[in-house]
């Protein structure tokens, strides 16, 4: 169920020059929270921006009322929350959006995450260490790739590329998917990124029958379901972002 909550800041840190990992205080939210879903903040005090800012959650602590998120600094709104500091109030709804969902009977599942993508895949590993997690991480360039060890403290077999060679293997990530599919008898595929990414890998799951599950990224607005913002194109007709997604069947998508 949908919460509005007044959360306090318990952290706000760099971990490279474009991403930053925030912490909050919002044991409401926390409780409610599932992999794949999403807050949105009020990064301002003010009206100005208007809108609040959608963001994966990383992480939820329901016993310690904690939610964790990572966020790329790309706006206006991005550049005034990461000057909000410890101990500030900050509004928050959440959480937002359907989340994965994964058979029971799976138990090889592959995430394949791109930047910031890497958060909501991160928030599932942990919340599925009964499984075995295979992770392939991509990025443009090392400073691009993300948790790479907070994965593998849950046990995850990670595999990290970049475009331009500068850590891991050389290339795009998309690359090695079909050799993990095959290699490690993949049951369902999860990934998070950019566009061109997720459709190269949706194409590869479909390619070996394996269910794939995509997260879809628009610009919203009210983050309920009622502006039709942040809508995308399905098999189904149009479907909104923030309700109906961002999760979404690869299959159902028309890219």
């Amino acid at each position: 169920m949908l919460k509005l909550e007044d959360a306090q800041i318990v952290s706000n840190i760099s971990l490279t020059k474009d991403f930053y990992l925030i912490t909050f205080k919002a044991p409401k939210i926390a409780v409610e929270a599932k992999p794949g879903q999403f807050i949105n903040v009020k990064v301002s005090p003010g009206t100005d921006p208007l809108l609040r800012r959608p963001i994966g959650i990383l992480d939820a602590d329901p016993e310690k009322g904690i939610i964790k998120a990572l966020y790329f600094i790309k706006g206006k709104g991005t550049n005034i929350l990461k000057e909000r500091v410890e101990g500030e109030r900050v509004s928050l709804t959440g959480p937002h959006g359907n989340g994965f969902t994964v058979s029971k009977e799976s138990k090889n599942i592959l995430l394949v995450g791109g930047g910031f993508g890497v958060s909501p895949l991160h928030f599932f590993a942990s919340r599925n260490q009964d499984k075995n997690i295979f992770v392939a991480i991509g990025g443009r360039s090392a400073e691009n790739i993300l948790l790479e060890d907070d994965f593998k403290k849950l046990g995850a077999k990670v595999l990290v590329a970049t475009d331009d060679g500068s850590y891991g293997d050389k290339g795009l990530v998309t690359k090695r998917v079909e050799e993990i599919i095959v290699k490690n008898k993949i049951d369902e595929v999860l990934t998070v990124g950019p566009i061109p990414m997720m459709k190269a890998v949706a194409e590869i799951a479909a390619n070996h029958q394996i269910p794939c599950q995509v997260t879809m990224e628009e610009r919203m607005a009210c983050g309920s379901g009622f502006c039709f913002a942040c809508v995308c194109k399905t098999k189904q007709g149009y479907k909104t972002v923030c309700l109906n997604g961002p999760v979404f069947n690869a299959e159902d998508l028309e890219w």
